[in-house]
């Protein structure tokens, strides 16, 4: 049977992996302003994105039925009657 701490020991990744990603934490999440900052900036961009996007969808399943789109019809008949 073989050593089972041998054959594990072959597949761990290596000691000196990057720490690229272990700087860009340590840097923004080393104070609690730097780390708020970092999540309302996040929560904030992720909200434009999402509501944007929403927007879109919504628009494209009522289109025809929102007063975007009709409001033309409604308007020249108003001014029309006006004069």
């Amino acid at each position: 049977m073989p050593n089972l701490q041998a054959s594990l020991g072959r597949h761990r990744r290596p000691i000196h992996e990057p720490d690229v990603n272990r700087r860009h934490c340590s840097a923004l999440f080393r104070k609690n302003y730097t780390m708020l900052a970092a999540v309302f900036g996040a929560g904030f961009a992720f909200e434009m994105g999402f509501n944007s996007s929403m927007n879109r969808v919504w628009d494209n399943l009522n289109r025809g039925r929102q007063w975007k789109d009709i409001r033309s019809k409604y308007v020249e008949n108003a001014e029309e009657d006006d004069e």
